[in-house]
C-alpha cells in the first residue's frame, strides 16, 4: 500500500509454508504461521559490514533487455560479493532476506506490486531498501527496480557497483505510455 507515494503497508503470503508476512511503516514486521497459529517478529540481526561478505539474491526477468542487463552484471557481482543466488519470485526473495537467508536482494526491472510489500517488511525487520539510485534516500513510486539489504552500508556499496553497468545510471521507470 502506498500513501503519498511512500510504501506504508505490505503483506505477502507464502502458500508452501503457510506463513503470512506483514509490515507497517514505523512498526516491527512479523510473520504468522497459519498452520500453528503462531506469530513471531522478523529481525535482521546478522548485519554484515561489507559487500565482500554478502550473499546476493537476484531474479532474471522473462523480458529480454532487463535479463541481458542483469546477466551483464553477474560477473562483477560475483567478484565483489561472497556469492550470488537466483530465485524465481522477487516477493519470496524479499521474505528470505527478512528471514536472514542472505544479505542483499536486487531486481533491475519488476512490477511495483512486487516491490512495495517486501520493502515495507524489510524496513520493519531492520533492513534497508532503495529503488532510486540517483537520490538514494527518496522513494520513487515510478521506479521498476529495488535493492534491499541487511543494512544501509551494504546497499550503498552494492548500488555503487551496479550503477556502472546500467544504461542510464538509474533503474527503469514507469512512464505515461507504459
Amino acid at each position: 500500500l502506498l500513501r503519498n507515494n511512500i510504501p506504508v503497508a505490505g503483506v505477502i503470503y507464502n502458500p508452501v509454508s503457510q506463513e503470512l508476512y506483514c509490515g507497517l511503516k514505523g512498526c516491527n514486521s512479523f510473520k504468522i504461521d497459519i498452520k500453528f497459529g503462531k506469530q513471531s517478529n522478523l529481525k535482521i540481526q546478522n548485519k554484515v559490514k561489507e559487500l565482500k561478505d554478502c550473499i546476493v539474491m537476484s531474479h532474471l526477468s522473462s523480458k529480454d533487455e532487463p535479463r541481458k542487463i542483469v546477466l551483464g552484471m553477474l560477473d562483477t557481482i560475483i567478484k565483489a560479493s561472497r556469492g550470488i543466488r537466483l530465485l524465481g519470485s522477487g516477493q519470496m526473495a524479499l521474505i528470505s532476506l527478512a528471514e536472514e537467508q542472505f544479505d542483499i536482494f536486487f531486481n533491475y526491472e519488476t512490477n511495483i506490486w512486487d516491490i512495495i510489500p517486501g520493502a515495507v517488511i524489510i524496513n520493519g525487520a531492520g533492513g534497508y531498501c532503495i529503488n532510486n539510485l540517483t537520490n538514494m534516500r527518496e522513494w520513487s513510486c515510478r521506479s521498476k527496480g529495488i535493492i534491499a539489504g541487511s543494512n544501509k552500508s551494504v546497499v550503498t556499496e552494492f548500488a555503487d557497483i551496479i550503477r556502472e553497468h546500467l544504461p542510464t545510471d538509474e533503474f527503469p521507470i514507469y512512464t505515461a505510455n507504459a
